[in-house]
């Protein structure tokens, strides 16, 4: 039996409100995770499925390149996680392209910390099932139930 999407169309930011975005995510999906691997661990990162492109818009500032957007990037480079360098919030990650100076592409996918979301948009946190990546021990094979060692929540 197919499943049936539940997407929306969502918008978020940080705490002080310079990096804006929207995204078109399927929060019921079982794929909303939490990650053990000291990036996330030490963000809280809670993130969406990864989205498409076409279902990512930056609202503000007009460009990732903006110098008040800061981009982080560490291990493999798989995964370039972008935040606001004014109040230090996270927001959302590229994934798709090795190396710095990413050209936006089809193969260019978004995941978005859900905790950025804006609150009013009927979304009730303690609903959404977390699945857990064990990053910490580069264990790709697939997010599971429980969390992995050192991993939280």
């Amino acid at each position: 039996m197919p499943t049936i999407s539940s997407k929306k169309t969502y918008t978020g930011g940080c705490h002080c409100g310079n990096i804006r975005y929207r995204a078109v995510l399927d929060i019921n999906s079982p794929n909303v995770t939490k990650c053990n691997c000291s990036i996330c661990h030490k963000n809280g990162y809670v993130f969406s499925p990864r989205v498409s492109g076409s279902e990512f818009e930056l609202l503000s500032p007009s460009s990732i390149a903006d110098a008040t957007v800061g981009a982080y990037e560490f291990g493999s480079k798989m995964l370039c996680h972008h935040f606001c360098k004014t109040c230090g919030v996270s927001c959302f990650f590229r994934m798709g392209v090795k190396a710095r100076g990413w050209e936006e592409s089809e193969h260019v996918t978004f995941g978005v910390n859900i905790l950025t979301l804006d609150p009013d948009q009927g979304l009730d946190l303690r609903n959404i099932k977390l699945r857990y990546w064990n990053g910490r021990d580069e264990d790709w094979s697939g997010a599971k139930d429980e969390p992995g060692p050192n991993g939280i929540w």
